[in-house]
């Protein structure tokens, strides 16, 4: 990440005097899991200044000297983080340099163009990009960040509206000198973050908005490659990836934080309120007790839960057996809706497999979770490659795809009315807790636009209102290979009927769930 320098060495071995400054600040840790301590590669997280700024102002490094204190307020490095994808604290290494801040506020905005329909031609249903089981999580990832932030005594900032109009006006009543947000890579995020930046390049003094790499297991200056020379297929990136060795590990949450600190001229700025399906006039759902994900959002779930997982019932040792089950808490790693969100580093989880792999057993189900965590990585730099064409019908591959969009076909697929009762269950699972498993996905995916004839992006689109770890890169990515348009060949048809008798032999999960 620009900004950081990350040096890979042994703990033994390492000089930090030959690579650092006087007065440049050094993140450093080792990986203490269950009674081990994780020493195959070590990270350095070292501060020198951005965009060229000098030592002393913006980001950059700042010296302690008398005539900076004397300065008083005006002299005050007051930064604002916008959090999108990033809701943690852990492994935030923006967050971790900001903690050196005279003053720091912490800021989400929820838009409410995610909650307006979404239309399709042929008399299709029209729905919210955003559903109410996803608004329900996404309100205790905010819940549990604003906690995070209160136990360090600062606080997350909420607002309801256009961030382009609010982010401007906070960034004015703190007085910040810079804005943070994670990066995008989607034509809608990218498109906001935009207007946001010219909005704050508009006001009496101009402020600059700084993106940082928040979502990905590999460290983008890692690369072998450039964006545009991204493998066609997965088995090729995950190669050259792989042969450049280990990634990164993570960062360690802040232990103390800058506060707001207002000036005295300066107004109180409101906590603001969470935006909760009730603040929208919806009814806020209720949990199934069916559900294979029965957790809460938040950045301390996630990491007891990975805690679970890996350490106490060890069901990492046979992931790559179970992954394909249909039914309850155990048959996969359920990290993703905290991954989607961000309440949960790819890198951290990759740690605890490493130190898994160190201390009790390293397998091919072990491999098998770093191998999907890479499918993360793949979709989205996929979607940084070929921007909008993931949304289009042809795909990245530009195909002319011919849809006969039969009329009711794809309400009776979102409602369960299909003619199989395996993609039924799937989809009543879906629609009632917000969760699916890979495995239904694919089905129920393969169903839609090769059986029932319906163009996949309406299918993708009903995902992203439904699921709880929709990420726009992996959903449209899968979706796009699914349909025969993405990276892999044009025939993505799944014999569903066969899928089903392999995978739900006695019929327990149709039964589960078309009750």
């Amino acid at each position: 990440m620009t900004g950081f320098v990350f040096i890979r060495c042994s703990l033994s071995k390492c000089s930090l005097s030959a690579v650092l400054g006087v007065g440049q600040q050094v993140y450093c840790q080792t990986w203490l899991v269950k009674n081990l301590i994780y020493r195959k590669k070590y990270v350095l997280s070292v501060n020198v200044p951005l965009h060229g700024a000098k030592s002393g102002s913006g980001c950059g490094t700042r010296s302690n000297t008398a005539a900076n204190a004397a300065d008083g307020e005006n002299s005050m490095t007051r930064k604002l983080l916008w959090h999108t994808h990033d809701l943690r604290l852990h492994d935030h290494a923006v967050l971790a340099r900001l903690s050196s801040e005279d003053a720091l506020l912490p800021v989400y905005c929820f838009d409410p163009e995610q909650l307006k329909p979404i239309a399709f031609a042929n008399d299709t249903p029209t729905f919210p990009k955003l559903g109410a089981l996803r608004l329900q999580f996404l309100v205790s990832h905010l819940q549990a960040l604003r906690e995070a932030y209160q136990q360090r005594g600062q606080n997350l900032i909420l607002r309801i509206g256009n961030p382009a109009e609010i982010l401007p006006e906070l960034t004015v009543q703190f007085a910040a000198d810079e804005v943070w947000t994670p990066e995008e890579v989607t034509s809608e995020e990218l498109s906001t973050q935009s207007r946001v930046r010219e909005a704050l390049q508009r006001l009496a003094q101009p402020v600059k908005l700084h993106t940082f790499s928040a979502a990905l297991l590999l460290d983008p200056q890692d690369l072998p490659f450039a964006i545009r020379q991204l493998p066609r297929s997965f088995t090729g990136f995950r190669k050259k990836v792989e042969a450049r060795g280990d990634f990164l590990m993570p960062l360690p949450a802040p232990e103390h934080l800058p506060p707001v600190r207002l000036a005295p001229a300066q107004q109180p700025i409101a906590q603001g309120d969470l935006p909760t399906p009730e603040h929208f006039g919806w009814t806020a759902p209720s949990r199934d007790d069916r559900t294979a994900f029965p957790f809460e959002g938040g950045e301390a779930s996630a990491l007891a839960h990975l805690r679970q997982y890996v350490w106490d019932d060890q069901h990492l040792s046979s992931y790559k057996e179970t992954r394909n089950g249909l039914i309850g808490v155990t048959y996969s790693s359920k990290l993703s809706p905290w991954l989607a969100a961000g309440a949960l580093s790819a890198r951290q989880v990759y740690a605890e497999v490493k130190a898994f792999e160190a201390e009790v057993q390293a397998n091919d189900s072990t491999y098998w979770l770093i191998f999907e965590l890479l499918w993360r990585d793949y979709f989205r730099l996929v979607a940084a490659q070929h921007g909008t064409a993931i949304f289009q019908q042809g795909g990245i591959q530009h195909r002319e795809m011919h849809y006969a969009n039969p009329a009711g076909a794809f309400e009776r697929w979102i409602q369960g009315q299909t003619d199989n009762a395996f993609v039924n269950a799937c989809m009543h699972e879906l629609r009632l807790t917000g969760y699916l498993s890979n495995r239904g996905r694919q089905n129920a995916a393969s169903y839609l636009c090769h059986d029932l004839r319906v163009d996949w992006r309406w299918g993708a689109a009903w995902f992203e209102h439904c699921l709880l770890d929709y990420d726009p890169c992996s959903n449209w990515g899968n979706w796009m290979y699914i349909a025969g348009v993405g990276n892999g060949g044009p025939n993505r048809r799944f014999d569903v009927q066969s899928q089903a008798d392999f995978y739900d032999p006695q019929g327990a999960f149709q039964r589960l769930w078309n009750a």
